[in-house]
């Protein structure tokens, strides 16, 4: 993952009928903001990569966090310095591996897709998202493989 970089494409508010907007001083976000309902602030980044300006767009959200008094703070990505970096590369991967069974409407999945920052552990990553990956199946490999134009996942006979 040392040398893969993503395309950051844009920074958002979340389309979510039921996602609260609140007034701020982002500019790179037409002055308004997501809140969390703990009252933290968070943006949706898009991702792209770089070398194919036809693949799927993978998003990730950013929130400020808890300081040790309960004060939320951004630690990083702060979004009046991620948005000067709209439209440039950044060292990131998007990643897909197995996970334990989730539901999703009625369907149910065993694979996630997310973006890993450079200085990110991908477990990390994962389990901030809600899929542990400590607790797939030690016998299986749960790296996959994912089709680069359409975003599906492969299985083993496929990726072949």
């Amino acid at each position: 993952m040392d040398s893969s970089v993503l395309k950051l494409t844009a920074i958002k508010l979340s389309s979510s009928a039921n996602a609260t907007v609140a007034e701020s001083e982002y500019k790179a976000l037409d002055n308004k903001i997501n809140m969390t309902s703990d009252n933290r602030e968070y943006y949706i980044a898009a991702f792209q990569d770089p070398t194919n300006p036809f693949g799927i767009e993978r998003n990730r959200v950013f929130s400020q966090n808890s300081n040790s008094d309960g004060v939320s703070e951004w630690r990083g990505a702060h979004p009046s310095v991620i948005g000067n970096f709209v439209g440039k590369t950044v060292p990131a991967e998007i990643v897909t591996r197995k996970v334990p069974p989730y539901v999703i409407g009625e369907r149910t999945l065993t694979t996630y897709t997310c973006v890993v920052l450079k200085s990110e552990s991908i477990e990390s990553v994962f389990k901030s998202n809600g899929h542990d990956l400590s607790l797939v199946a030690k016998d299986t490999e749960n790296i996959v493989t994912v089709n680069a134009e359409t975003g599906e996942v492969l299985d083993a006979a496929e990726a072949i």
